[in-house]
């Protein structure tokens, strides 16, 4: 499981020239956006205008239907406006349009629509829909044209490890994130996924623990310490990990579940029923399904009580 505190913003918006003087005078965005819908069918509008009015429904009044239908008046005048083609596919993406919005960002940038936030866009839609060669170029063109992103050279990095197997790749990048910002302990921690993935255990202890370092009540990196002592068979220290996760964060469902496989493979049918069921309770169809096939819980596959609790 990879995880990154980092948030991904929706880009803002170039300026577009006010052409009428009714978007000078009204203050309120509603007033605004009621003023200008009301007036441009009459005036015929201009393409800036439309995106006007998509900008205050996206932007100011939270309409994201609006401002598509807005975004796509704007086109209908100027099929080569790449910016209304940039609103538009922001506006799709909020709302899981992700098919619709990835053949807008696509579009937006064949018009030459050259803003690192729009590749970078294009990248998050395209992982949504598992299309990993355009989120690949996405995300590319984006570290391109402004290499200093540390949240999205963890990202891809994220997608180059779980995606791609690409973990020395993925640790490339994630040393791009760490040489801007040596704190980043979530890039620290990624690394130490990716070396858990090459199997080099040594290293990915090193990692966590370097990130717990940064930040100590990291409950991911803790997870994974646990994680990693389970394979290595080291079931006390795998104990004291996870039990630590489930102690100061009791909602974190992974580590319940991990430190039932723990129980399991000691041969403490008990306890790993007992933590098993709290996962269960937080997560059923997840967790349930893991259970059937994980092979820590092999010794309980044919346990009534472990069938009964997976129902």
């Amino acid at each position: 499981m990879v995880a990154t505190d980092q948030t991904l913003a929706y880009p803002n918006q170039q300026p577009y020239r006010k052409t009428m003087s009714i978007a000078t005078w009204a203050e309120n965005s509603t007033e605004l956006a009621y003023a200008l819908e009301a007036s441009l069918p009459r005036v015929g509008g201009t393409p800036e205008l439309w995106c006007e009015l998509g900008d205050i429904y996206y932007d100011n009044l939270y309409d994201s239907r609006k401002a598509i239908k807005a975004y796509k008046s704007a086109i209908k005048l100027d099929a080569k406006y790449g910016t209304a083609w940039a609103g538009l596919g922001i506006a799709q993406q909020s709302i899981e349009q992700y098919k619709e919005a990835q053949k807008s960002f696509l579009k937006a940038t064949h018009l030459g629509v050259a803003l690192w936030a729009i590749y970078l866009q294009l990248a998050n839609v395209s992982l949504q829909l598992q299309d990993y060669e355009t989120a690949r170029m996405g995300f590319e063109k984006s570290l391109e044209i402004e290499p200093l992103q540390a949240g999205t050279w963890n990202d891809y990095g994220n997608m180059l490890n779980d995606k791609l197997k690409k973990h020395e790749e993925a640790l490339a990048c994630f040393d791009k994130v760490i040489a801007i910002d040596n704190k980043a302990y979530w890039a620290i921690y990624n690394k130490g996924l990716a070396y858990k993935n090459l199997g080099e255990y040594d290293k990915a202890i090193k990692h966590y623990n370097k990130a717990l370092s940064i930040y100590p009540s990291y409950k991911e990196a803790w997870d994974a310490l646990g994680v990693v002592f389970l394979n290595l068979r080291n079931l006390e220290e795998a104990k004291r990990h996870l039990l630590y996760n489930v102690e100061n964060h009791s909602y974190y469902a992974n580590s319940f579940y991990n430190l039932a496989c723990v129980y399991a493979v000691e041969g403490n049918k008990t306890q790993a029923l007992q933590y098993l069921k709290k996962s269960l309770v937080m997560d059923r169809d997840e967790y349930a399904e893991w259970a059937k096939e994980d092979t820590d819980f092999e010794s309980l596959w044919q346990d009534a009580d472990f069938l009964a609790l997976l129902g």
